[in-house]
């Protein structure tokens, strides 16, 4: 029978190693078990702020429409959030959102800059427009019974405002060009800006389909842009509620 002392002594010699590993062991279980949720709280958050942000952004254009005859130009530089003097020559003009001039955020929830593609036509009132202007902007997705086929999801498009989602691509508020982190996001790497298009009608379209991780190029890859649009019949709707088109 062991005396008070040698229980004393066992009592005092604390945890082994081995008991010591276990107990991290378990603890890392635990913690991982916790902040997993609210690591996903946190990006579901950033995602309902950013279309929180896209959709105040599209009502910011119509207000300006409705106050000018026409939609803003993109902003004049990353830092410069007033809207550029001219669009080039070509059908759509593409750049940031100008911030400045619509009192809107200047980056999305992920510290990245808003991107903004407007048909030049739009950013023009005079002459006036009328319902023979079309926008020039498209829009590509595909659907889950063929996910490696791209179809039309909206044409004559007159404007888009775009976030470049949580990964890859985009230009940081800070002025820094967010790197690819994935292999296979060719619907991202489409929308990006970075690659040569095929064709004109390549360079005025875009690709929008729901979430994906799924890095499988066949499919479009791992997909998180965020976008809306104006099309030409809403613009067209709203222009003649405010008195600015017949």
């Amino acid at each position: 029978m062991l005396n008070g002392n040698a229980t004393a002594r066992r009592t005092q010699r604390g945890f082994s190693l081995v008991e010591l590993a276990l107990g991290m062991l378990i603890l890392s279980i635990v913690l991982g078990a916790l902040l997993r949720p609210l690591a996903n709280q946190v990006a579901q958050q950033k995602f309902r702020q950013t279309e929180e942000d896209l959709e105040h952004i599209r009502d910011a254009l119509y207000g300006f429409a409705m106050a000018n005859g026409r939609l803003p130009r993109p902003a004049v530089s990353e830092q410069d959030g007033r809207e550029a003097e001219a669009c080039p020559a070509t059908p759509g003009c593409s750049g940031f959102v100008p911030y400045a001039t619509l009192g809107v955020p200047r980056g999305d929830a992920y510290g990245k800059l808003y991107m903004y593609n407007v048909t030049t036509r739009y950013t023009q009132s005079q002459p006036a427009l009328s319902f023979a202007d079309a926008g020039v902007w498209s829009i590509q997705t595909r659907t889950g019974a063929e996910p490696g086929k791209l179809v039309p999801l909206a044409d004559k498009i007159v404007a888009v405002v775009r976030s470049f989602g949580a990964r890859s691509f985009g230009r940081s508020i800070h002025g820094a060009n967010v790197a690819n982190e994935s292999a296979g996001n060719v619907d991202e790497l489409f929308n990006s800006g970075t690659v040569e298009k095929a064709s004109a009608l390549e360079s005025l379209t875009f690709r929008h389909r729901p979430l994906s991780t799924q890095d499988n190029a066949a499919w479009g890859g791992a997909y998180d842009d965020q976008m809306i649009w104006i099309s030409t019949s809403l613009y067209a709707q709203r222009m003649v509620q405010a008195g600015r088109m017949p």
